[in-house]
């Protein structure tokens, strides 16, 4: 029973974390004055930004005619420098020969935008008192950092809570001509050193989840009629982050070495063996008579390969939470490479 407490307590901290995580705000129109803190971690020089940016995947609802955002998914690239499956999702369904104009401007939007966040006073703002997630483009943060640095070189520590010095952002225009200047206030106070027992783990506010990425997958499909597959779900495919290597990274002239044919079968032996326990550790997947029951004919839903939605939907299905699927998921009638050359 204390495993299965563990298990429950783990979960509601991660439904809690996703409910109540912090958003990231923008400087507002006008000028506002902000404090930078210092790192979040433990280590006294520990980072005091993280890179973000987020797709935001649309649709148009068909009740209002205007756009509604499906999911939202922290891009893998710029927040961790990896291999983005949602961004090769985005791309893959961008050059499909079926995307009219609208979906092509959708899936245009969906692209992230990086932004630099960090952890702030809004010293002119409700709360002066209470850590926000500062958001600012790559322009604005290439500002700020190129003053801390004109600081630190005269010795004065700009993200000091005792001595440093608070930015006045003043953001003028809106949309394409929005700009932002940053200044030094020429008179800062010192910040209490309590502000930080509520500051912003931004670790923590950029990672994100495999439910959140299959989402993110799933809308994609959905909004381009494309299905969207991602590396876990694809064969041969990494799933730790990592990426796959290049020919550069490996010898392709060394010799091939000999197959121990005694060794392999005695592997192959213990492979099997691995895999008969786990099937037989696995809940049976197949539904009882009490499930069935009053189920109709007409509640049965009948996979259409021409429906690129549900084949998105088998496509993400994954062993033990469900059968593997097998068959054709999706059908396409398209000109063969002679037909497109005429």
């Amino acid at each position: 029973m204390a495993s299965v407490m563990e298990s429950i307590k783990k979960k509601k901290q991660e439904i809690a974390s996703k409910t109540n995580r912090t958003k990231s705000a923008k400087p507002l129109p006008g000028k506002n004055r902000y404090r930078l803190l210092p790192t979040w971690r433990k280590e006294a020089d520990g980072p005091v930004f993280v890179e973000d940016g987020k797709h935001f995947i649309k649709d148009i609802d068909p009740a209002t005619g205007k756009e509604k955002i499906q999911a939202v998914y922290n891009c893998d690239a710029i927040v961790n420098g990896t291999a983005c499956d949602v961004c090769d999702a985005l791309a893959a369904a961008a050059h499909s020969a079926d995307i009219d104009d609208s979906t092509l401007n959708l899936l245009e939007e969906a692209k992230a935008r990086g932004v630099i966040l960090f952890n702030a006073l809004h010293v002119t703002g409700p709360d002066p008192l209470v850590p926000i997630v500062l958001a600012l483009t790559m322009t604005t943060a290439d500002q700020v950092f190129s003053m801390i640095i004109e600081y630190d070189d005269a010795g004065v520590d700009m993200l000091s809570l005792t001595a440093g010095i608070d930015l006045i952002i003043d953001k003028t225009g809106s949309g394409f001509e929005t700009r932002y200047s940053v200044i030094a206030a020429p008179k800062s106070a010192p910040v209490d050193a309590s502000v930080m027992k509520s500051i912003n783990d931004l670790d923590a506010f950029v990672a994100e989840t495999d439910e959140a990425r299959v989402k993110a997958l799933s809308a994609i499909s959905v909004v381009s009629g494309v299905p969207a597959i991602g590396r876990s779900a694809s064969a041969g495919a990494l799933t730790d982050g990592t990426k796959k290597p290049t020919a550069e990274d490996m010898d392709i002239d060394d010799e091939v070495p000999d197959f121990d044919v005694e060794k392999l079968a005695e592997s192959a032996a213990k492979v099997e063996a691995e895999i008969k326990t786990a099937t037989d550790d696995t809940p049976e997947l197949k539904p009882t008579p009490d499930e069935l029951a009053g189920v109709s004919e007409d509640d049965i839903l009948i996979h259409d390969v021409t429906n690129a939605g549900l084949a998105a939907q088998l496509a993400l299905l994954e062993f033990p939470d469900a059968p593997y699927p097998i068959g054709i998921f999706r059908q396409v009638n398209e000109p063969v490479y002679g037909e497109w050359a005429e």
